[in-house]
């Protein structure tokens, strides 16, 4: 008598099986990286202060922002090359505020691009 092992009768259903299993991994970790780029991605509106600014200066953190590294750069007085409240060179003096409460005390102090600057309007 031969004493070998026992082969799977039906290989192509474990086969099958492993198959489905890796594909729902697969759909679940592509939903939760999803999910967690989702929350990163809808950061609400940070907005600034400053007594040499006009207004209040609202900025949308990017991808590895957050308010208060954007507040950091605008009161280093060696930062530059972004683009935040109008591409201002004012540095230091800054102050983090609560958006809604100044939207409805300045409603309308946004952030305006430099195309819709008073100073540029006037040169066309």
């Amino acid at each position: 008598m031969r004493n070998r092992a026992r082969r799977p009768r039906y290989p192509w259903r474990l086969m099958i099986a492993a198959g489905v299993i890796l594909i729902l991994a697969g759909a679940l970790a592509v939903t939760a990286s999803a999910a967690q780029g989702a929350g990163n991605g809808t950061q609400e509106a940070c907005c600034f202060t400053n007594r040499a600014y006009a207004g209040v200066c609202q900025v949308s953190p990017t991808e590895g922002e957050t308010c208060e590294s954007i507040l950091e750069y605008l009161n280093s007085p060696m930062s530059s090359g972004k683009g935040y409240c109008n591409n201002t060179e004012i540095r230091g003096g800054w102050r983090l505020i609560d958006c809604h409460h100044s939207a409805r005390k300045h409603p309308h102090h946004k952030e305006r691009s430099k195309a819709n600057t008073p100073s540029t309007r006037a040169r066309r």
